[in-house]
């Protein structure tokens, strides 16, 4: 019984340290896509603080606190900030009424302040009677964070666009897992399957969720997040009256001319079409459609793509084949963007296109 114990609590440890590796590579990921392009950083920051508190998991868990007490409880104010950074990524525009949404982070920080400044010896006296085995008291403020971080997943899943499906997954998946994780514990330690103070099951399935979306979104693509609206300034308006001008452009030159079916097309072939710069092309597509030239041209593909992989005349073609008057040069660019796009296979697309039907 004490040997499937220990073993269960190493594999916690092992566990939780890959997830805090994973979630850290996740978040280092998404804000280096952001960084530089106008867009919010609410989630990467996020994730990056939700990597912190999965390495102070394995600090407790493993039990280094017994030989570095300075670091006692200093993630728990950073865990009542992962829940409003994750939902202030779907707000277009977060305003100053948004700073309460960080209350609870201020209020913990403030409790928990003078803990912080004792010295050593004392927060080890602390640790000793704590995490006593026989200490077994339930205290609801050690689940309150799951909770406070499902609500939040909750409403960001409500807030976003039904377009970004691999966010709203992202999100549904944390917010399932953290209400879960938030009853499960504290029925645990209700009744007499009690699992110790360092409560490692309470971030188990938060752990397996962050590398089972790594990998998810490693393979299907991650959306990156929206531009931030910024008050308009009479400059502004002057330049995003070019910048939709250009654009209305853009999209004509691509709806006439179906320039996506060259798959070596290059953002400086468009601008020389155009007469103008590579430069103010490309702000016109990130301003006006929100997104990179190479996904604005991949998405047009996939709309002219669609209606050709369930015509009749083209069921003798292989989807290769197809894709390629679209504008695809390679079977694995083409199976990647259509999942990205589509949300499946071309051949899942086709069966559930046809059983409709």
């Amino acid at each position: 019984m004490i040997r499937s114990v220990v073993m269960m609590q190493e594999f916690y440890l092992l566990l939780c340290l890959g997830a805090a590796f994973t979630s850290f590579n996740l978040g280092i990921y998404y804000l280096f896509r952001t960084l530089g392009k106008d867009r919010a950083v609410w989630l990467p920051i996020g994730i990056l603080i939700f990597s912190i508190c999965l390495f102070f998991n394995v600090y407790e868990l493993g039990q280094y606190f017994l030989v570095h007490p300075r670091y006692l409880w200093l993630n728990v104010p950073l865990l009542f900030l992962i829940g409003p950074l994750f939902y202030l990524q779907t707000q277009n525009r977060p305003t100053l009424l948004s700073t309460f949404h960080f209350l609870p982070f201020l209020c913990f920080l403030s409790l928990l302040t003078p803990i912080y400044l004792l010295p050593d010896e004392n927060k080890s006296q602390i640790i000793a009677s704590y995490y006593h085995p026989g200490t077994r008291d339930v205290d609801l403020f050690q689940y309150l964070y799951l909770l406070h971080i499902g609500l939040y997943t909750w409403m960001g899943y409500r807030s976003l666009d039904p377009s970004k499906r691999h966010l709203r997954l992202f999100y549904g998946t944390f917010c399932a897992v953290s209400l879960l994780s938030f009853a499960g514990s504290y029925l645990f330690d209700k009744s007499a399957q009690y699992l110790g103070k360092p409560g490692a099951h309470t971030f188990a399935l938060l752990s397996l969720s962050t590398v089972g979306l790594q990998f998810y979104l490693s393979y299907w693509g991650f959306e990156p997040p929206h531009h931030i609206v910024k008050p308009k300034s009479p400059s502004g308006k002057r330049n995003q009256t070019a910048n939709s001008k250009l654009f209305l452009r853009f999209e004509i030159l691509m709806r006439t001319e179906h320039l996506q079916r060259d798959p070596q097309l290059k953002i400086a072939d468009v601008a020389q079409k155009l007469q103008v710069s590579v430069h103010a092309l490309s702000a016109a597509i990130n301003e006006e459609h929100g997104q990179n030239f190479f996904d604005y041209i991949n998405r047009l593909r996939i709309e002219e793509l669609k209606p050709a992989l369930l015509h009749p005349n083209n069921r003798h073609l292989t989807f290769l084949a197809i894709a390629k008057a679209s504008g695809f040069n390679s079977n694995s660019s083409f199976y990647r963007v259509f999942r990205k796009y589509v949300g499946c296979t071309p051949k899942q697309y086709v069966a559930l296109s046809q059983s409709i039907k």
